[in-house]
């Protein structure tokens, strides 16, 4: 969505234009599920560059841990948290008045 929107020039949410700065700032991020056990810290999750090479995670800016862990908040807010952003503007389009 938030590609089509950026094609489209059109106007998005916040939550949209979050999702952009995630895109451009971010390595792609991958989960692998690892046997029985699931998820463990950090060693299930692939960090890759715009070139797909490996990144780990501890050689991630400052800037992209923190879009990180903003992001898992958003994530777990949307699907197992208690949708504290469904009650905010978070993934409102803002309105246009036409005069």
């Amino acid at each position: 969505m938030e590609m089509a929107s950026e094609h489209m020039n059109a106007k998005v949410s916040p939550y949209l234009a979050f999702l952009s700065t995630v895109r451009t700032k971010l390595p792609a991020v991958e989960r692998l599920v690892l046997g029985e056990g699931g998820f463990t810290n950090d060693s299930s999750t692939t960090y890759l560059d715009k070139n797909g090479d490996v990144v780990k995670r501890k050689d991630l800016s400052k800037q992209q841990k923190t879009l990180l862990k903003e992001y898992r908040l958003i994530q777990y807010d949307m699907t197992a948290g208690k949708g504290y952003l469904a009650n905010t503007d978070f993934f409102n389009v803002p309105n246009t008045q036409h005069r």
